[in-house]
């Protein structure tokens, strides 16, 4: 179940076994059924998911009540809404699983909690967000 997110990490920092090992350790396995909505528009994004298998997707209504997509999660992805996740706000945005879909879900407290004790999850952090190369 972790192999992919395994070597998602491995392939951007430099990490040991046994760190990964950690880092795998506060991920939870979770199912998602097809169309099922992971995060309401006007609730706080409390965590952060790797799509092992599926789709996900963050959308909103724009001003005609029509569906805007704003991003997609596809296999060995990390998604979330990021400034609800970030911030602790509202939303303002669905996150919606478009298929069967296998996700490794982080809480929050535990993503940070890595970004403060693992440096090379700290690294992970800069470049999911594009904060370095």
């Amino acid at each position: 179940m972790f192999n992919l997110l395994e070597r998602y990490i491995l392939s951007r920092t430099d990490v040991s076994e046994q760190t990964l090992r950690v880092i795998c350790q506060y991920f939870r396995p979770l199912q998602a059924r097809r169309n099922e909505i992971l995060l309401e528009f006007d609730a706080v994004c409390g965590g952060y998911y790797f799509v092992n298998e599926g789709c996900l997707r963050l959308f909103t209504y724009n001003a005609e009540g029509l569906e805007t997509t704003r991003y997609f999660g596809f296999k060995g992805e990390f998604c979330t809404a990021l400034p609800s996740f970030i911030q602790q706000t509202s939303a303002g945005e669905y996150l919606q699983a478009i298929s069967k879909s296998q996700l490794l879900y982080i809480k929050r407290s535990d993503f940070y909690h890595l970004v403060d004790t693992i440096p090379q999850f700290a690294t992970l952090y800069r470049q999911i967000w594009n904060w370095d190369s």
